[in-house]
């Protein structure tokens, strides 16, 4: 129980400061103007697509991070509800561990497709070009998190379905 907790505050203490350095990083920047624009500032469209799509893609993948983790915090808080550990077959607690390393994955993957996409807006910002492969990076890595949080859904099904056929 007391992992439990000390997991879920350092998971919440994080996505705190992550949110928070997001949330003063993008209202502190002017996004249409750039050492790379030129007198006249003409980037403005360009910044504006781009903070749009950022903004879009920032606010899902934050939201779908808060979910796994949401999740991984109870599996790990009701896990003795899931499969009792004690008469649970080493089927049923590899199943479980499964679903805790592949939401951790998930977590990781996401997190890591944020950092991605924020490198995006950077680049946009200071050097007047567009981060496709930086867009790719983190579209892949943001998918694979789905995939993930879906295995690990399936496994902590498959863990505790022997004890709710018993």
């Amino acid at each position: 129980m007391r992992t439990a907790i000390v997991i879920s505050g350092i998971l919440v203490t994080v996505l705190f400061f992550a949110w928070l350095g997001d949330y003063i990083y993008t209202d502190a920047v002017d996004f249409t103007h750039s050492p790379s624009c030129g007198e006249n500032g003409n980037c403005g469209k360009f910044f504006d697509r781009t903070k749009a799509s950022y903004d879009e893609g920032k606010d899902l993948s934050k939201s779908f991070l808060t979910l796994i983790v949401a999740v991984f915090v109870a599996s790990i808080t009701f896990s003795e509800k899931i499969i009792d550990i004690k008469t649970a077959g080493k089927w049923a607690k590899a199943a479980m561990i499964t679903c805790w390393i592949s939401l951790l994955l998930a977590i990781a993957a996401c997190g890591t497709g944020i950092v991605y996409l924020s490198s995006v807006l950077a680049q946009a910002l200071w050097e007047n070009r567009a981060g496709i492969h930086q867009m790719e990076m983190a579209v892949i890595l943001i998918s694979v998190s789905g995939l993930l949080f879906g295995l690990g859904l399936v496994m902590m099904l498959l863990a505790g379905l022997p004890a709710f056929l018993r």
